[in-house]
């Protein structure tokens, strides 16, 4: 029996096609690196959920990478800089919890 397709997430424009694992922005792909793709998938996945940079870490790097945690932190400024050149409001939606992590905010969806 096949699973029914889960309805895309969209934010602001900005829409997870989970059947195709696409991140797509007013219509066209965005093409990230292996790792800042799996984390914004998790993000968008996971709307108003606070991650923890290890639990970050953990899910998409695995227990054994030999990479140090605060790869993270490159990552997710390599994801902010991106959706900026595409002029997408990356700073109402992707938080820095200083001190805790990270959350994807659900301020102005659409």
């Amino acid at each position: 029996m096949r699973r029914k397709a889960k309805e895309p997430v969209i934010y602001h424009g900005l829409t997870f096609d989970e059947s195709n694992d696409l991140i797509v922005l007013d219509g066209k792909s965005i093409d990230f690196t292996p790792k800042a793709h799996a984390l914004l998938r998790l993000f968008l996945q996971h709307p108003g959920r606070l991650f923890n940079r290890l639990e970050l870490y953990e899910f998409v790097w695995s227990y054994t990478s030999e990479s140090d945690p605060r790869t993270v932190d490159s990552h997710i400024k390599m994801i902010r800089e991106k959706l900026r050149e595409l002029d997408y409001p990356i700073d109402s939606h992707l938080k820095t919890i200083w001190g805790r992590g990270y959350r994807w905010s659900e301020d102005e969806t659409k």
